[in-house]
């Protein structure tokens, strides 16, 4: 399924930032849904590919990174892609407002691992926005989910994806 987020009609152009991302809604044996924290918004585990980086090795990347569990391409189920346009991003490298261009490929992954804490590897600008990850259940998911964090960076772009994969994967 793919999901065109696009709400001022806007066309990209070569000034744009362009990202390619994966993010993976993860679900453990009892049901709960791995949810992390980063700068004061909730996300779900996963992050930029790499250029020459094809989705699936990404996310593989992407989860042991964040989790620690380390998960073979066939656990992964292509589940929603979604494209976003935005003219009004904060580029968190300069602090300036950018359009930005996203990409994002969701996965969906039903595991009986656990949050490896020990066997993570994270970002120094993951460490620095204090990011944190557990498996909630699904009332408490859609709950935190449905929170606007104004404060946070971007919250409106992270908001808006965060109720399609609800919307488009959770709710079903």
């Amino acid at each position: 399924m793919k999901i065109l987020i696009n709400p001022k009609n806007l066309i990209p152009d070569d000034s744009w930032q362009t990202f390619r991302k994966v993010r993976a809604v993860i679900e453990n044996k009892d049901g709960c849904i791995a949810i992390s924290s980063e700068a004061g918004k909730y996300i779900f585990p996963g992050g930029k590919c790499n250029k020459d980086e094809d989705n699936l090795s990404a996310i593989q990347r992407e989860i042991r990174e964040e989790t620690g569990m380390i998960l073979a391409a066939d656990d992964f189920q292509e589940v929603l892609e979604l494209e976003t346009m935005y003219d009004n991003a904060i580029d968190y490298r300069t602090n300036m407002v950018r359009p930005r261009y996203t990409i994002t490929t969701y996965y969906y992954v039903k595991t009986d691992q656990t949050i490896n804490i020990n066997n993570m590897n994270l970002t120094e600008g993951e460490i620095k926005e204090n990011f944190k990850i557990c498996f909630v259940d699904r009332d408490t998911l859609f709950k935190m989910l449905s929170e606007e964090h104004k404060e946070a960076m971007n919250w409106q772009i992270f908001y808006e994806e965060n109720q399609a994969v609800l919307d488009n994967i959770l709710k079903k």
